[in-house]
């Protein structure tokens, strides 16, 4: 890890009220339109409830798929507003879900350029039952308006995932791959690494692993979340643990940071993925199943003078239409300070693309050095129903 430059202060969400025995925002959001895919068989037929669907990005439509434990989908561009003058917001509406309690919520960005100059879609606001909200800043300093243009030039939709939380092991003869954990008390568990810099250790035990997973994290928490990052860089991964650090975007100290997460809840909402190395189809899972593993730190290659990118395979899981795809990284050191690798390009049901940059700006030429001495893997997950 390394020391965070201090960054001027600006204005941030926090939150007040109470839903459903879950703190929500305090912003109001408009109820849309959702078109739902529902899975009745364990054979590929569905019926739908509207007269449009969509298994691709879309620009009017949102997309949701309810199973018995997980729900996912892509948003429509059209729910983007502005929050203030250098963030956008969207609520997510989740209701075709039908979540019986408030979920864990996971996220990435896709769009047909420029996300990967986004930040903040990870952290999670207000979830509840039927809606969750995220808040997006631009690292390159861009207002509210400009990144409001954007959104709906260049398509900015959000993939997002609602997995029900366990408190005993989750795993079942039709998905023996996949287990989730609760974060809904893990504030406690964040500690100072350095004076800009929190740690947190992720017991994962209640999974009963028998193998090293694939980890992926979101964030959540009642209010100045959107300010933090670097915990979706995964450290140190065994069958019963992982390591994740955090630091804020405006270079808040440690002490700060600590005071924050006990008093908003930042929680890590966690969830592990065995590697899958054959496709899933409805007789092997009768719900929607994920299928994921690990690309290899050495498909990094230049893109720009300070951008790394790489091309994912995913013909592994034989998709046979164009899943919602999430990411986080791994390697022995230095990750929590890369972004843009949530950010999703070109996905399609073989293949996506995604971008490596560092937080200090370290030029490309040196990023792709440390990616192979540190061995920067990237996790993935594709999710279809």
């Amino acid at each position: 890890p390394f020391l965070l430059p201090f960054i001027a202060t600006q204005s941030h969400p926090t939150a007040t009220g109470t839903t459903n025995g879950t703190t929500a925002m305090t912003t109001t959001s408009t109820s849309t339109t959702d078109t739902t895919m529902t899975s009745t068989t364990m054979a590929s037929s569905t019926t739908t409830t509207s007269t449009t669907t969509s298994t691709t990005i879309s620009t009017t439509t949102t997309t949701a798929y309810t199973s018995p434990n997980q729900c996912g989908g892509i948003s429509q561009t059209s729910l983007w507003t502005v929050y203030d003058a250098t963030s956008i917001t969207m609520a997510l509406d989740t209701r075709k879900c039908n979540f019986t309690v408030a979920p864990a919520y996971f996220t990435s960005i896709g769009g047909i350029d420029r996300q990967r100059y986004l930040r903040g879609y990870n952290n999670i606001y207000g979830p509840t039952t039927t809606t969750f909200r995220i808040y997006i800043h631009s690292l390159l300093g861009e207002s509210s308006a400009i990144l409001l243009n954007y959104s709906q030039t260049y398509a900015w939709t959000i993939y997002w995932f609602g997995s029900k939380y366990t408190n005993q092991t989750n795993q079942s003869a039709t998905d023996p791959t996949f287990c989730k954990g609760t974060g809904l008390s893990s504030q406690a568990l964040w500690y100072a690494y350095d004076n800009y810099t929190m740690t947190m250790n992720v017991d994962t035990t209640i999974c009963n692993l028998n193998e090293t997973r694939l980890y992926f994290t979101s964030l959540g928490g009642t209010g100045n979340h959107y300010l933090m990052q670097a915990y979706n860089g995964i450290y140190s991964t065994t069958i019963n643990s992982f390591r994740v650090y955090a630091n804020s975007m405006l270079g808040w100290s440690v002490s700060n940071m600590l005071s924050y997460a006990s008093s908003l809840a930042w929680n890590l909402n966690w969830f592990a993925l065995a590697q899958t190395y054959q496709s899933y189809t409805s007789t092997t899972c009768t719900y929607p199943c994920p299928c994921g593993s690990v690309s290899s730190w050495s498909l990094w290659q230049y893109e720009d003078a300070y951008t790394l990118m790489m091309n994912v395979n995913t013909t592994m899981c034989g998709f046979n239409q164009m899943p919602v795809y999430f990411t986080s990284i791994g390697g022995i050191n230095g990750q929590y300070l890369l972004q843009s690798y949530t950010s999703i390009y070109s996905p399609t049901q073989n293949s996506f693309q995604t971008y490596l940059r560092h937080q200090l700006g370290w030029n490309a030429s040196v990023l792709l050095s440390y990616a192979q001495t540190y061995l920067w893997d990237l996790n993935w997950f594709g999710l279809y129903y």
